[in-house]
């Protein structure tokens, strides 16, 4: 799925991702993300793993990603990934029509990630089991650099982002849905603060 921030004269961002998940109910997120500040991109890629035990893990690229856009193919960009210290080769290959959303719906979603999605063939109904991530888009772990970091911050102001695990229903047809919410600018920092109060 591709998606980007609302365009600004000084920034933009996009993200192109994989969304796999394991039989066992394992997730693994493959992340390849642009960012556009004052005409210059900075492109990085990250693989995420979430095991059923809430356990999470982050690989950083050793190779920086080519650049991409919405039409580009999964296929047309391989990764060099630093996975536990060994670096891999990681290929997608991507059927036609597959984790492909150039326009996506909005999706409506209360606080606790159950809501729903309209699409050309129905109303896809969201049922959360499982939060697998919450908090800023632009951590210390997928963007190590801090200068990065700060720069993001401060250009395009904070984001805040949601993934469940759940079941999608459309129809009479039901399976595994795996879903997230991107916030920016001040609903972004709501929902940290929303957060912050919960945890204390």
């Amino acid at each position: 799925m591709t998606e980007g921030s609302p365009p600004t004269k000084v920034y933009a961002y996009r993200k192109i991702y994989a969304d796999l998940l394991g039989p066992g109910g394992e997730v693994c997120v493959l992340y390849l993300h642009q960012v556009c500040i004052a005409g210059r991109w900075v492109r990085r890629a990250s693989v995420e793993w979430t095991g059923t035990d809430g356990s999470r893990r982050v690989g950083q690229a050793v190779d920086e990603p080519p650049a991409f856009d919405a039409d580009t193919p999964l296929s047309a960009l391989p990764v060099r990934l630093e996975l536990g210290g060994s670096p891999a080769t990681l290929h997608l290959e991507q059927e036609q029509g597959a984790g492909s959303s150039p326009q996506p719906s909005p999706a409506v979603l209360d606080d606790a990630g159950q809501g729903s999605v309209p699409l050309a063939e129905g109303l896809l109904r969201l049922r959360p089991e499982r939060l697998l991530h919450q908090g800023d888009a632009f951590a210390a772990d997928r963007v190590p650099r801090r200068l990065d970091r700060w720069t993001c911050r401060v250009v395009g102001g904070p984001t805040w982002e949601r993934r469940w695990l759940g079941e999608g229903q459309l129809g009479e047809h039901r399976g595994p849905a795996l879903y997230e919410e991107v916030r920016f600018g001040p609903a972004a920092a709501a929902l940290a603060r929303a957060a912050s109060s919960a945890a204390s």
